[in-house]
């Protein structure tokens, strides 16, 4: 594997001061929360760097329409660096419901699927190089077949295909040396693990969740430490001691997605440990506080040994909950826009006009009669719907985004002072 430029062992480049990273791909990058989770560890941990996160997804897309749609939408982004997932979608979920096809024709889609994929996806990846951009490959997700959904329970032998796609992701990589980071395996595992919880709503896209876990693996497939600091500080002997914090970055939050995911992936010991020891404290049980507030209570070894601060209500906990109901707006405000941008797309080569209002009610009309013969309707409806309220909000859109980028540009760490007092006799 190339190792130029930073790249780590596991495949994926560091991240670095300035980078523009668009995640490009198909719904799970536009429907999914994955992109945000990959800004908001960004803006944590490397809170000087400036580096932005885009989302350039499209629901329904293959390799090769991403491959067509890259000049038009990810090129424009200005990004010096690119995550590329497809699969979920080249594969035809619906040829895939039976362990022996009845037709011979199902078999002969499956195989050419599978070989459109192999083709398709390094055309992508060509394309976006050929840029001058930094392409880096994710595997596809898997589909939750463990879980309690009622839905597409029958397409369980989906993962027979999706597994095989992502390894012509890996070898794409491989042969192309670029980045690569597997998702499918530890979202499999926690799919698998913890049915109970329900990581997806349709078996299909990953919850905020299940896509902090994937933007955790591809953090940490660029060499990024799950120890992201550690302070030592020397009591003395004494039974009372104040020292100041001053960190470099910020924890994950302790928040009700972390919390489920933490059931199924050890997402504290693997990424989110900031270590406080204090050794030479006198025998006892002593009190962690913050401005008169108990933190934790710990005994003086498990302090000398070691406290994950990470997971306390630090003041810098606070600012971690507020980069994250930033970054939960983001996903929101950003999928707004992707889809009115879609639809914007398609009243103009329908040959009408976003500003003949005329134009658009007939449009929408014929649109709307269309979707009924869809599968899908109520989603291609809920498009429909979301960019017909939005399309004179264009502008609009762009600000706003731009000024919750702004405000969660400007969350920083910063001094506090902790107390540690005993409370327990020795």
């Amino acid at each position: 594997m190339n190792t130029q430029g930073g790249q780590s062992k596991g495949g994926i480049a560091q991240f670095r001061k300035g980078d523009r990273i668009v995640c490009f791909g198909d719904s799970k990058t536009e429907m999914g929360f994955y992109p945000f989770a990959l800004q908001l560890l960004c803006q944590l941990r490397k809170p000087q760097a400036g580096i932005r996160v885009e989302n350039c997804g499209k629901s329904g897309e293959t390799a090769k329409r991403g491959c067509a749609r890259w000049p038009l939408d990810g090129r424009p982004l200005g990004c010096n660096r690119a995550l590329v997932l497809y699969g979920g979608n080249d594969i035809g979920r619906e040829d895939w419901r039976e362990e022996v096809p009845s037709d011979n024709a199902i078999v002969r889609r499956r195989n050419a699927a599978l070989a459109d994929f192999g083709i398709w996806l390094p055309k992508c990846v060509d394309a976006i190089l050929a840029d001058g951009v930094r392409a880096e490959i994710v595997s596809p997700a898997p589909f939750d077949e463990w879980g309690n959904q009622p839905n597409l329970r029958e397409l369980k032998l989906a993962n027979r295909a999706l597994g095989r796609c992502r390894e012509i992701a890996r070898k794409t990589a491989e042969e192309k040396a670029l980045g690569f980071s597997d998702i499918f395996e530890p979202l499999s595992e926690i799919y698998r693990r913890r049915p109970d919880l329900g990581f997806t709503g349709d078996r299909i896209h990953p919850d905020p969740a299940a896509s902090l876990l994937m933007a955790c693996r591809i953090w940490l497939d660029s060499g990024e430490p799950g120890e992201f600091a550690r302070t030592k500080a020397d009591a003395g002997g004494a039974t009372s001691f104040a020292m100041e914090m001053e960190p470099s970055a910020l924890p994950l939050p302790v928040e009700d997605k972390y919390r489920k995911l933490n059931k199924a992936w050890p997402v504290t010991e693997l990424v989110n440990r900031d270590i406080l020891a204090v050794s030479n404290l006198a025998a006892g049980t002593y009190a962690i506080k913050t401005d008169g507030r108990t933190l934790g209570v710990f005994p003086a070894g498990v302090l000398a040994a070691g406290v994950n601060i990470a997971v306390l209500e630090t003041p810098c906990q606070e600012s971690a909950r507020k980069a994250s109901g930033i970054c939960a707006k983001l996903a929101e405000l950003v999928r707004t826009r992707l889809l009115r941008g879609q639809v914007v797309r398609e009243i103009r080569e329908s040959g009408f006009s976003p500003d003949d209002s005329g134009g658009l009610a007939s449009f929408f009309a014929l649109a709307r009669k269309a979707a009924e013969a869809l599968p899908w309707k109520d989603f291609r409806n809920h498009v429909l719907d979301t960019a017909e309220q939005t399309i004179p909000l264009g502008e609009e859109l762009a600000a706003e985004e731009e000024r919750l980028r702004k405000e969660l540009g400007e969350i920083r760490p910063f001094r506090y002072q902790i107390e540690i007092e005993r409370i327990g006799g020795a």
